[in-house]
């Protein structure tokens, strides 16, 4: 019941026509989230629960207070992109993200970190013209980049990879089309990563080591690539058509140099956990284990030279 009065508070979000209407959606769509948070009655989840509420009060104060302010000038958009912002919890303001997650389960972060970045997305496309927030992309994901080394918590892996993944979502706000596929496929994707390491109780890197599940590791990295957009998989496929139908550069360069640095943090945390069970198998069954990968390998010419003739 929860999920489904969140799920239309968001497309009242969507559809509404004043700034108004707009305002009193997401309050509602805090407190149903407040609900869905408190049913887990952790310490915890309440002090979680408590982070949230405060967070996202203070935004939508400000946010209501700069629309019935300002005019529609730099100013105006300079105060709303703050809460927004703010509401999203990106750079420079993902603290309380960071915290808050820590201390909830994997079924209301992935809630956090996929739905209930939608409202906010709704008011940056609703709101600014995209040329004023591009150079807010870029730095966001380098933020995320950075960020995201020496992490042994699969949470805080996710938490920055959400962060990176909302400046593609920004990105593809300049194609409409794009923007729900994208959204989509992220959407589909943490759902697979977050239910595998609910499903295997994974929460450290180091607890790979000892997990004997080895399709579910294989399932994992495979995944994480695809989230980072390492060809042939999905990802690669939607960020390479928003990178082509892109007319900057600097942009496109940006953000390739990017998610080339993410792939590098997603291999290095995962395959030490295939290095150490190398020496437990034999010549025969490591080349079982890399038939995969070597038909992957091949595949990804033919589907980059098709992209290439269809796009």
């Amino acid at each position: 019941m929860n999920i489904m009065m969140l799920i239309i508070s968001t497309l009242m979000v969507i559809t509404s026509t004043s700034w108004f209407n707009l305002w009193i959606w997401l309050e509602i769509n805090l407190f149903i989230f407040i609900v869905l948070l408190l049913f887990n009655k952790y310490k915890s989840t309440i002090e979680s629960s408590l982070i949230y509420f405060l967070i996202q009060t203070i935004s939508s104060i400000f946010l209501l207070f700069f629309v019935l302010l300002t005019n529609l000038n730099y100013y105006f958009y300079i105060g709303i992109l703050t809460p927004i912002l703010l509401k999203l919890g990106v750079m420079p303001f993902h603290f309380w993200l960071t915290i808050m997650i820590m201390g909830v389960k994997y079924k209301v972060m992935y809630l956090l970190l996929t739905w209930q970045k939608i409202n906010p997305l709704i008011l940056l496309m609703y709101s600014f013209n995209m040329n004023f927030i591009y150079m807010f992309i870029i730095f966001n994901s380098l933020f995320s980049m950075i960020s995201s080394f020496n992490f042994c918590s699969f949470k805080k892996i996710l938490i920055f990879s959400s962060i990176n993944q909302l400046s593609w979502l920004m990105f593809s706000m300049i194609f409409n089309k794009i923007l729900k596929i994208y959204s989509f496929y992220y959407f589909f994707l943490m759902f697979i990563i977050v239910k595998m390491l609910k499903q295997s109780n994974l929460n450290f890197l180091n607890q790979i080591y000892n997990n004997k599940m080895n399709l579910i590791m294989s399932l994992l990295m495979l995944n994480f690539l695809s989230l980072a957009g390492i060809p042939p998989f999905l990802g690669f496929v939607t960020k390479l058509i928003m990178l082509i139908k892109f007319n900057s550069n600097f942009i496109m360069v940006s953000m390739i140099m990017i998610s080339i640095f993410m792939v590098y943090i997603y291999i290095r945390s995962m395959i030490s956990a295939f290095l150490m069970k190398m020496p437990m198998l034999n010549l025969k069954k490591n080349l079982k284990s890399f038939k995969n990968l070597i038909i992957l390998s091949l595949l990804n010419a033919f589907l980059i030279m098709y992209l290439m003739i269809i796009i």
